[in-house]
């Protein structure tokens, strides 16, 4: 298995299964994805972005980080 091609979500999910990350830190990496799809795929106008979400997205992404051990 490369791990290069794998999808992101299949990546959490043996993540998870490996124990290298809680539930709850996958939960917040679907969530955090989901945004980043609205920001990346969706939104036709930057003025557009809510500020308050924003800055909960990267709180969130944030939190997912310190679930990997990375900061």
């Amino acid at each position: 298995m490369n791990l290069e091609n794998l999808r992101l979500k299949k990546m959490m999910s043996i993540l998870e299964g490996f124990g290298i990350i809680t539930q709850p830190i996958h939960s917040l990496m679907g969530e955090v994805v989901t945004e980043r799809n609205k920001i990346v795929h969706e939104l036709r106008n930057p003025d557009e972005i809510n500020e308050e979400e924003a800055r909960k997205t990267i709180e969130k992404a944030i939190q997912c980080l310190k679930g990997l051990g990375v900061s």
